[in-house]
């Protein structure tokens, strides 16, 4: 992660040069043009199945399952969880972990990770005892650290932990998947329950793993995009006044519809341009595929960032400037070059729900809590590892009396 910055500074100086698309070694090519990136992943993972884990070929589970199917399972939780009910639960979980939190000097990056993170868990697996919760915690703490460390350790006994911490994590999930299947536990409205009734066609190693990536998925980006909100609110003040006026007039069973917020909408939007997580995808290339310019064999490796697509000046007006207001006229014509949940058929399956919550993220801030923003000896700013990461931004929550 280290390597980050220079990287993507030499990319960018490369671009300038070279255009869109350019050779980075032999077998890795960078893709910047959004559309051509989109065309080439739509090929590569057009029929992409699900790797058979080990468990399951000793079993003689052979079959192949497609990610699709495990997506298709999921559409219908995900509806619902972006539904007013969940969303209000999901606001109230956010509540309650900066409750916790409210009123001590705090590294506002970490509170983001913290609330965004850990209010997600029960959407993914719900229903734990608290040992198991504790530990399904544990792995997410650990992933949201590490990809948000600057400067990482890589010693062999972090590496040996982080990998315990995960093998102990996937043995909660199997034993809640088990449990589920036979009976001895209830069925709940998460993202694992789906995967109960595909256990037949899927098997066990295979839906492990899919609960487990979920579990990745949610261990630090939607905290890092949420901790760059924060230094959007700090850095731009008359936007938070904006966000203060429009949300006090939207009462917490209404963030479900994103139409009911439009300037915070925007606000968000904007933010997940300037910061979405991660800021380089490698892909590999699963078959040869043929989208000119691009020729690639199969093995060799694409390059797309979303962090310099979303500053290319051939789609962006002033890219490097936050602006809101951009988001009032924006083209369809454009909208390939927005890319803050990644690249289809891979796009997030929660992309939906991420919005949300950000959104709920911001209410919480403007109207149940204010923050006393600490002054430091230096300024905050973002700093690129593997995901955008605001540093020096400290600050007390505090709840707002009401009346």
């Amino acid at each position: 992660m280290t390597q980050t910055p220079d990287r993507l500074r030499e990319l960018r100086r490369r671009r300038a040069i070279e255009g869109n698309i350019f050779r980075i070694s032999p077998d890795t090519i960078a893709v910047f043009d959004a559309d051509i990136a989109a065309r080439i992943n739509a090929i590569n993972f057009r029929d992409q199945e699900v790797p058979d884990p080990i468990g399951d070929l000793l079993a003689g589970r052979r079959e192949p399952v497609s990610w699709k199917q495990i997506r298709a399972a999921w559409g219908p939780v995900l509806r619902r969880l972006t539904g007013a009910e969940a969303v209000t639960a999901l606001y109230e979980r956010m509540d309650a972990l900066l409750a916790q939190r409210a009123g001590a000097q705090l590294d506002l990056a970490q509170l983001a990770q913290e609330v965004c993170t850990y209010s997600l868990l029960p959407i993914v697996i719900d229903g734990l005892s608290d040992v198991d919760d504790a530990r399904i915690r544990r792995d997410v703490t650990f992933g949201f650290t590490d990809l948000a460390t600057l400067q990482p350790k890589h010693s062999r006994w972090s590496r040996l932990r982080t990998t315990a911490t995960e093998i102990r994590a996937g043995f909660v999930v199997r034993a809640e998947l088990r449990g589920r299947a036979r009976g001895r536990r209830d069925r709940r409205a998460d993202l694992t329950d789906p995967l109960v009734d595909l256990l037949p066609t899927v098997g066990y190693g295979r839906a492990v793993d899919a609960v487990t990536a979920l579990l990745t998925a949610i261990a630090g980006p939607p905290g890092a995009i949420g901790a760059c909100l924060l230094f959007a609110m700090h850095r731009h003040r008359e936007w938070t006044e904006h966000l203060q006026a429009e949300l006090a007039q939207v009462p917490q069973t209404g963030l479900h519809a994103p139409a009911a917020t439009p300037i915070t909408t925007r606000f968000v939007k904007e933010a997940l341009r300037m910061w979405s997580p991660p800021l380089l995808l490698a892909r590999t290339a699963r078959i040869s595929i043929s989208v000119p310019p691009v020729e690639l064999s199969a093995g060799q490796t694409y390059v797309v960032s979303p962090h310099l697509i979303h500053r290319d000046p051939a789609r962006w007006e002033r890219p490097e400037q936050f602006d809101p207001q951009r988001w009032l006229a924006r083209s369809p014509g454009l909208s390939a070059g927005y890319l803050p949940f990644g690249l289809p058929p891979k796009t997030c399956p929660g992309a939906a729900l991420g919005t949300v919550q950000l959104i709920a993220l911001c209410h919480l801030l403007c109207t149940r809590y204010r923050i006393d923003w600490a002054d430091s000896a230096r300024p905050p700013e973002i700093a690129l590892g593997a995901v955008a990461v605001p540093v020096n931004l400290f600050g007390t929550v505090r709840p707002v009396t009401r009346t």
